[in-house]
């Protein structure tokens, strides 16, 4: 069973925390955990972090229990409280949970059974996302403000994430004074249907249908997502005929890993940027949607690997102008502050976050 273990904490003081847990993000390729310490404040630190291959593991047992294993040897500390977060809905924690294009189970009653945690929740991905927002640690290194609004805004108010990656996650946050926090909500949001605007949209529309053999509705994830970028590129590949170019040629011959080729020569290449503006602007447009939706006054944080990693798009003039294009309420989406994540720790953090609470 190989494990890649990176201590993050050099210098240990146990008194200084309230709780220690045990988060996990469970993936289709990668099993991560962390081991933190919760503070008196309620703040995560992460003090030591597992990886593991999903590929490798058909049972979450031995990763669990190499994770308490690895708290007690490095940290002399033994967490008994976990939450783990996996893509995909979640009707009934209690329930086998079966990983897509994996062979990996997750069963908690047998993870209770046979490791030494006596508490754990199972979440969706995004909820453990949704978790993180109320962690101060990531409010003060890993946040960037997009558009921050002047005046005051109310701090209990509705908070929203949405995040494109594999797919494209989406979560409600609304304030819980009992827990003092932000607790999210489940959605599956990014399976709604995409709102065709034109001609043009209709014509791509049609083509992602017939490239991925869609029966259905095109949905947002379609086209908001790293297919969404791979099918946007190749529509206007084949549409703009454009001449080879090294770029072209590299993507065109890649069987693997498209957008992260699309979005590494989008700012040498006319046609990866050409792509990468258009999934910005649908990006945008999801989000405008999505705020009005929820009136999350309190922000909408976008999340996911392809925003952080492509930050100036979403910093830019540009999609604001988007995200706020609204004959009838571009008012009130003025008064939404907007932020982007960007420290790649976030579903750990909100895991571990979530398990203390």
């Amino acid at each position: 069973m190989h494990c890649d273990v990176r201590q993050l904490a050099r210098a240990f003081e146990r008194k200084r925390y309230a709780a220690f847990v045990l988060g996990g993000d469970i993936g289709g390729t990668n099993i991560n955990f962390a081991i933190a310490g919760i503070t008196k404040k309620r703040d995560v630190d992460l003090l030591a972090t597992l990886h593991f291959k999903t590929s490798e593991h058909a049972s979450l047992v031995k990763p669990i229990t190499r994770a308490l294993d690895e708290a007690k040897s490095r940290f002399g500390i033994s967490p008994h409280w976990a939450a783990i977060g996996v893509a995909g809905a979640i009707s009934d924690q209690n329930k086998p949970i079966r990983m897509t294009n994996a062979k990996l189970v997750i069963r908690r009653r047998e993870l209770l059974a046979k490791t030494q945690l006596q508490k754990l929740r199972i979440l969706n991905d995004f909820e453990i996302i949704g978790h993180a927002v109320n962690v101060p640690a990531l409010q003060k290194g890993g946040i960037r403000a997009i558009r921050s609004v002047k005046g005051k805004h109310t701090k209990n108010a509705v908070k929203a994430i949405i995040g494109a990656g594999t797919g494209l996650g989406k979560s409600i946050l609304l304030f819980d004074e009992c827990h003092m926090a932000h607790v999210p909500i489940k959605s599956e949001g990014g399976h709604a249907e995409f709102p065709a605007q034109s001609a043009e949209e209709l014509a791509l529309l049609h083509f992602i249908k017939k490239r991925r053999s869609i029966k259905g509705p095109v949905e947002w994830e379609d086209l908001v997502s790293g297919r969404g970028i791979a099918g946007i590129y190749a529509y206007l590949r084949q549409k703009r005929k454009h001449i080879a170019t090294v770029a072209t040629k590299a993507i065109d011959s890649a069987r693997a890993g498209k957008p992260a080729l699309i979005s590494l020569y989008r700012k040498k290449d006319r046609l990866c940027r050409e792509a990468f503006e258009l999934f910005a602007s649908y990006y945008a447009r999801c989000a405008r949607n999505f705020a009005l939706e929820t009136l999350c006054y309190s922000g909408l944080y976008i999340a996911g690997g392809i925003a952080a990693k492509n930050s100036d798009l979403f910093l830019s003039r540009r999609f604001v102008e988007e995200f706020q294009a609204s004959d009838t309420l571009a008012q009130e989406l003025r008064k939404i502050p907007l932020f982007l994540i960007t420290n790649y720790s976030q579903s750990l953090y909100g895991a571990c976050f979530a398990a203390a609470l």
